[in-house]
C-alpha cells in the first residue's frame, strides 16, 4: 500500500502464503430462503405447472500465489492481476495467521470474491 506523499512516502510489501480454495455450496438455505424448496412454492408468475427448486449451488475457485490472484465462479471469472515491483525500499509484512481476503475489481473497487483462511501454510 502507498501512503500520501505529504505524510511521508512509504511502501509496504505484504506477503501471504499461497492458497487455493475450492468451494461448492447450496446457497439459498444460507440466505434464509426456504419456501422455494417446498412442494407448495408459488411460481405462478413463471409457470402454471407446480414446481419447486431442489437446490441452488455455487462453485468457486480462488488461487493466490506469487504471480497474483485468479478466481472463477459458475457465473464469471477474472484474470490475473499483478503489481509492479516498487523501485524504493519497502516494509515487509508476513501474514502467517488466519486472515480475511477480498479480490476487488481494479476500476470501481467492487468486491468480486471474499473469504477467510483459517489455517495458512507457512
Amino acid at each position: 500500500s502507498r501512503r500520501n506523499s505529504k505524510a511521508g512516502a512509504s511502501l509496504s510489501k505484504i506477503t501471504i502464503s499461497r492458497f487455493i480454495i475450492n468451494c461448492y455450496q447450496n446457497l439459498f438455505p444460507q440466505l434464509g430462503i426456504q419456501n422455494v424448496f417446498e412442494n407448495g412454492a408459488d411460481f405462478s408468475g413463471i409457470t402454471k405447472t407446480p414446481m419447486h427448486i431442489s437446490k441452488v449451488i455455487q462453485k468457486a475457485y480462488i488461487n493466490v500465489d506469487e504471480k497474483g490472484s485468479e478466481a472463477a465462479a459458475i457465473t464469471g471469472s477474472i484474470g490475473v492481476a499483478t503489481i509492479p515491483e516498487p523501485p524504493q525500499p519497502i516494509n515487509i509484512v508476513k501474514v502467517d495467521r488466519p486472515f480475511v481476503y477480498a479480490i476487488v475489481h481494479g476500476d470501481d473497487k467492487t468486491v468480486i470474491f471474499q473469504g477467510h483462511v483459517t489455517s495458512p501454510v507457512a
